[in-house]
């Protein structure tokens, strides 16, 4: 075979000991340095990788298709059970595989996607790919995928991320949905399972119609904007839609546009000065394991001292939380996410944070606050449930009320 280019790596971090204390057992960071080479090697099936770990060969992968490189990676069965993915329009083009209803996991670790051939994370990618899903898997289950996207270099921002694991689109709300349609259209073989949520109820029993009308909606169905009319119980803001009636549940709105904006890089606001918080040992060990993740999420958080940390910058869509507040509420979380993955980590602490922060039922909100929401909520990329899956609004069409009132519908 003709010559090619070799790239061996050896012993890469052998003499600076700053970060060694943070450094977690051989084995596992072994094993992160071999889901490394996976997404590599899922990102460039044409090339060949080897990995070696004390003298032995603990991932070989040769020259293959796509679909080939997936089964060396991730299994044979799982290749069997994958479809392929394809669209392509303009500049942009997504391809890959993504797994057929019939399997699915518990978290998100076999989900890769790749934007110009670089491995990124990305929370709100994840809810694109697994909104088709809805109706076909399990809501507990997640989908597996191999996602390339690849667009002009001028629309893409590697820049927002210290280790380049995330990148911000030009275009981004667009170029994500067309991967929502994308495996929409490779799904469409497996049809969704009708009945697998229990209907939301209407509350006048009395009235001699079909039950039934009120249901959790879809993003399209606030797509045009949502004007406040008012608040009710100081827990639900009552809403116009072009549809109709909209009722938004202020919690879960504010929590799942919280969530997104925390998963969407936006950065950290630095604090000046720092803020110092003591804790205990136990949490000063705990807190240490996962400086990382916080840090992804844009909480700076570093030792000074035995038990001691300096706070020095909060998320951006939190920048107006208590520092020591918001700690403690991510402690309470970290004993949690011992046995998950990076990903499922930062999203698991995304969710804690948005929930604190968010308003609660009970909370006044002006008129300016409540169209501020609905603004963001109309704006977001999963604005129907929250990221708890509950429903953050309802819809009561026109249709439906002229039933209600035993009008004749004429359409508007």
């Amino acid at each position: 075979s003709p010559v090619g280019t070799s790239v061996t790596v050896r012993d890469l971090f052998y003499n600076p000991p700053a970060r060694r204390k943070f450094l977690k057992s051989p084995m596992r960071e072994g094993e992160l340095v071999r889901q490394t080479v996976i997404r590599y090697s899922l990102a460039y099936p044409a090339v060949a990788f080897r990995l070696v770990v004390g003298g032995r060969e603990t991932y070989v992968a040769p020259p293959a298709t796509p679909l080939e490189r997936i089964g060396t990676a991730l299994g044979r069965k799982v290749a069997a059970e994958m479809v392929e993915v394809a669209w392509e329009a303009a500049d942009l083009r997504i391809w890959g595989y993504v797994s057929r209803p019939t399997i699915g996991r518990r978290d998100r670790r076999a989900q890769f996607f790749f934007v110009n051939g670089r491995p990124v994370r990305s929370g709100l990618l994840a809810v694109m790919l697994e909104r088709p899903y809805a109706g076909r898997l399990p809501p507990e289950r997640r989908p597996l995928a191999v996602i390339h996207i690849r667009l002009d270099h001028h629309l893409v921002d590697v820049n927002v991320h210290p280790r380049k694991a995330e990148v911000r689109l030009s275009q981004e709300r667009s170029v994500y949905g067309v991967v929502t349609r994308a495996v929409e259209a490779a799904l469409a073989p497996y049809p969704r399972q009708e009945g697998e949520f229990p209907a939301l109820e209407w509350p006048f029993a009395g009235v001699l119609v079909e039950p039934g009308v009120v249901r959790e909606e879809r993003a399209e169905y606030i797509a045009g904007g949502l004007e406040p009319l008012g608040q009710l119980q100081n827990a639900y803001i009552v809403a116009r839609s072009r549809e109709g009636l909209v009722i938004v549940d202020q919690h879960a709105a504010h929590e799942q546009v919280l969530f997104e904006r925390l998963l969407g890089g936006e950065g950290g606001r630095s604090l000046s000065p720092p803020v110092r918080v003591e804790l205990t040992a136990r949490e000063a060990e705990l807190l240490e394991s996962y400086l990382g993740p916080l840090a992804d999420l844009g909480m700076e958080v570093e030792p000074f001292g035995e038990h001691t940390f300096l706070v020095r910058s909060l998320p951006a869509p939190l920048a107006e939380q208590e520092p020591r507040a918001l700690l403690d509420t991510l402690l309470e979380e970290l004993p949690r996410c011992r046995r998950l993955d990076p990903e499922a980590v930062r999203e698991r602490l995304a969710m804690k944070a948005a929930c604190s922060a968010a308003v609660k039922a009970g909370d006044f909100l002006t008129v300016e606050q409540m169209q501020a929401l609905l603004d963001d909520l109309t704006a977001s990329w999963s604005p129907a449930t929250c990221p708890h899956g509950r429903p953050a609004f309802v819809l009561l069409t026109v249709e439906e009320l002229e039933r209600r009132f035993m009008r004749r519908y004429v359409p508007r």
